[in-house]
């Protein structure tokens, strides 16, 4: 791998001459790990609101598409791809307007596999929420998790058996930036970019 200038006290690299992939070394499985951590997503979201020209002050509209874990939606939707047919799922209500999106997977109590649930924030006139710029709505969108020790052996052991060894898209769940859902000319929702990056990182040999 070759290495690249280090980015808020972490070590880079390339993951091959030919791949855009830069690899993040030693970074956090949950962002509240390390303030830098924190920061490195922080700015990616922020660079994310500024390409979608978000204007502020911004009203915006959240709510939550939360899946149950069962014998279907384990192998549907606990995925990069299963968070992409959420997103489809509720196309009517985020066709023509500014969305992101961001998944969050947490275990309750005494329960053998996570709940996923995927926050969208959408820019609108009827949204409840005010931010006055982009630094507060970074901040609400924060997920912060009370234990980042939730993948025991045993929980990654069950997960990779009930999702067709998805855990280790899974895993990167926690530290995802919020995406923007982009459509293309016939309205198809586009692969997400940090999302498509995780695919072709795990398996290279699907993305062509």
């Amino acid at each position: 791998m070759e290495k690249l200038q280090p980015l808020l006290g972490f070590e880079l690299t390339r993951e091959s001459e030919t791949s855009g992939i830069i690899v993040i070394n030693d970074f956090c499985n949950y962002p509240q790990q390390k303030l830098n951590c924190k920061r490195i997503i922080a700015r990616i979201e922020r660079l994310a609101i500024y390409d979608n020209n978000v204007e502020f002050p911004a009203q915006i509209k959240h709510w939550t598409e939360t899946i149950q874990p069962t014998e279907h939606t384990l192998k549907n939707y606990y995925s990069l791809d299963g968070l992409k047919k959420i997103v489809e799922e509720n196309k009517e209500k985020i066709f023509g307007k500014i969305t992101l999106i961001k998944p969050e997977l947490t275990y309750p109590k005494k329960t053998k596999y996570p709940k996923l649930i995927l926050h969208f924030y959408q820019v609108s006139e009827e949204g409840n929420l005010l931010f006055e710029d982009d630094e507060s709505l970074v901040e609400y969108t924060f997920i912060y998790y009370d234990n980042i020790k939730q993948f025991t052996k045993k929980r990654i052991e069950d997960l990779n058996l009930a999702t067709n060894n998805n855990f280790p898209e899974l895993e990167n769940f926690p530290i995802l930036p919020f995406e923007v859902v982009k459509f293309d000319k016939d309205g198809n929702i586009l692969d997400f970019e940090h999302h498509k990056r995780i695919k072709q990182h795990f398996n290279p040999e699907k993305m062509g």
